[in-house]
């Protein structure tokens, strides 16, 4: 009797042994009859791969895609001609409001309407820095100067000497200006010595990009009606420009009264008057910024170096805008020597 019972608990302990201890081929009936789990961590194995690719992909064609160099904008037309190169005006100068040209060519100061008004020009407008400044040493280029030639001379008074009063026709304006004043502030602090002496930098793609950008800063661009350039058209909304609208004359009393650069350049002018939605090509063109962002460029320049304006013959900018949000942040200060 007592065999049997060994033979029964032997042929248990083999039957618990074959549920407990199962082979390969019995594991899988059990639990993927159809081969499910295998073919899931495969597939996701795949898939996962497949996306590791994809983004070293991307990754790879964004670093070795077109890349946009910074383009400098410089106030006025303004800054110093860092290279030294080429003759006054035409060459080595950095590029302002242009979207990756090079410096003027002589045919974009021949496509002026009145070139051979520029020395004139200048010897006024280095005279009106005087009267901010005695010891100025901001350098005018003729590159800075050629722009305004585009305006007749009662509006071209009125830009350059902030605080005047324009004459009606056939009298003269009369200047408000005193020594050493001016409507930024005093000597080297006044707008107009500031828009002679700042240059700003931006990363821009397009004309549209350019005014999207300028957007952000509360810029109001003019834009010089030819062939005499006796008005000019203004654009506050430069995210939905609409053409048509004139610069009034108490307007042009408040434009002269900010800083403002300009430009001249066959493609900035082309590519931005297209992006104004303009049925004509200008000969320059004029962007003018709120006092709120000078006095803040101005905190800025002051705080860069410790050093006050009267010690300060250049300031860079740099502008970057991400999300409709603009940040400047000072990028390098040539001081008077």
């Amino acid at each position: 009797m007592s065999t049997d019972l060994d033979q029964h608990d032997d042929e248990l302990d083999v039957a618990v042994a074959d549920q407990t201890e199962p082979g390969e081929d019995t594991f899988w009936q059990l639990h993927s009859p159809r081969f499910e789990m295998p073919i899931s961590y495969v597939s996701s194995a795949l898939i996962m791969a497949g996306i590791l690719a994809l983004i070293l992909a991307i990754s790879y064609l964004s670093n070795t895609g077109p890349k946009q160099d910074p383009v400098p904008i410089a106030l006025a037309n303004d800054g110093t001609d860092d290279s030294g190169e080429g003759s006054e005006g035409l060459g080595g100068q950095e590029n302002p409001i242009t979207l990756g040209a090079s410096a003027p060519t002589p045919e974009d100061f021949e496509s002026l309407p009145h070139p051979e008004l520029i020395p004139e020009i200048k010897k006024e407008l280095e005279e009106r820095l005087k009267i901010d400044d005695p010891d100025s040493v901001v350098p005018l280029t003729t590159e800075k100067v050629a722009p305004y030639t585009t305006f007749d001379k009662k509006v071209r008074d009125t830009l350059l000497n902030p605080g005047s009063k324009r004459g009606t026709p056939g009298g003269d304006g009369s200047g408000t200006d005193n020594k050493g004043s001016g409507v930024g502030g005093k000597g080297a602090d006044s707008t107009r010595q500031r828009s002679m002496r700042w240059t700003m930098q931006f990363v821009t793609s397009s004309g549209r990009d350019y005014l999207n950008q300028l957007a952000t800063l509360k810029a109001v661009i003019v834009v010089p009606i030819p062939p005499d350039g006796k008005t000019a058209y203004v654009f506050k909304d430069l995210i939905n420009p609409k053409p048509g609208n004139f610069v009034e004359e108490k307007e042009w009393m408040k434009l002269a009264g900010q800083i403002q650069f300009c430009d001249f350049r066959k493609q900035s002018v082309t590519e931005v008057s297209a992006a104004l939605n303009m049925n004509f090509t200008p000969a320059s063109f004029f962007a003018f910024f709120p006092r709120d962002l000078e006095a803040e460029l101005s905190r800025l320049e002051v705080a860069y170096g410790n050093k006050q304006a009267d010690q300060i013959e250049e300031t860079k900018f740099e502008v970057t805008v991400r999300g409709g949000v603009s940040k400047i942040v000072v990028v390098s200060q040539k001081l008077k020597r």
